[in-house]
């Protein structure tokens, strides 16, 4: 019930979060763009972006099923579609010719604040295909330095050097998974912790969000069993008055408890009683 209950709790924030996703990719793919960086530019609005565009419209207008995603193979394809825009962001990362977690990070934590999925599963989607895969291209480009070879070096189209003027980078030009500055340890450590601290940080949240979602949803629960409790012996009560006393007398009886300064119930007069003497 708890992990049908989180696709109730995050629908909207799912649906916000997923729509508000693509527009900061737009940013990043504009800015790629203005470097020459067309790969990047379109893995992040070929592939990234639909997927967000994807999660949204499914929460969105299809509201009945995406409450009963929840254990059924439709969710575990969500999330494997999930694991593979994960991949792609950091592939994204590494077409550039300085390699840098911004973009993961930020995913990262679209996994773990805004999905209704479980968190342990966000946290292998993240751990598993975004970080391990980010290192792992830091520490290749660590080990193969020469890997950076890049023609325009970063300079932009409109800030050409030594007279160069709109040259755009050849294909072969543009490295893969090239840290700022290869041969320094101190950029491959930070590099690589800065977002590994993001990540735990995110579990943490996470934890204590879940916990507070489920004790939320234990307290509601009971709230919904007493409730019911309550109305049953109101029945009970009302039943065995309904036996005892005329109908008139019971609402008289129910508005002096609602009100009671009003004025005493009157006497009335009925033509044919049953009285009943039970000794118990």
């Amino acid at each position: 019930k708890f992990a049908e209950a989180r696709y109730s709790y995050f629908r909207v924030a799912f649906v916000r979060a997923s729509v508000i996703m693509p527009l900061g990719v737009l940013v990043l793919a504009i800015n790629s763009a203005l470097f020459h960086h067309w790969e990047r530019v379109g893995i992040l609005l070929g592939l990234v972006s639909p997927i967000y565009c994807l999660c949204a419209y499914i929460a969105l207008w299809h509201e009945q099923k995406f409450l009963r995603l929840s254990g059924t193979s439709s969710e575990k394809l969500l999330i494997a579609v999930l694991c593979v825009q994960t991949l792609f962001i950091v592939f994204a990362e590494c077409v550039r010719p300085e390699l840098d977690y911004g973009m993961l990070a930020m995913h990262m934590g679209y996994l773990n604040n805004f999905t209704p999925m479980t968190a342990l599963s966000m946290q292998i989607v993240s751990a598993a295909f975004g970080l391990l895969p980010y290192c792992l291209a830091q520490t290749i480009a660590f080990i193969f330095p020469s890997w950076r070879v890049s023609a325009d070096n970063g300079v932009p189209w409109w800030n050409p050097v030594d007279g160069e003027k709109d040259k755009a980078p050849q294909v072969g030009d543009l490295a893969l998974c090239t840290p700022a500055d290869p041969t320094s340890k101190v950029q491959l450590v930070t590099s690589m912790l800065v977002p590994i601290t993001i990540f735990l940080y995110q579990v943490m949240v996470t934890y204590q969000r879940d916990k507070s979602i489920r004790w939320d949803n234990l307290v509601k629960h009971k709230l919904h069993v007493k409730k019911q409790m309550l109305e049953s012996e109101q029945q009970k009560n009302e039943d065995m008055l309904s036996g005892m006393l005329p109908k008139q007398i019971i609402k008289a009886l129910k508005a002096l408890q609602l009100a009671p300064s009003s004025e005493n119930i009157k006497p009335q007069h009925f033509q044919d009683v049953t009285v009943i003497f039970v000794e118990i």
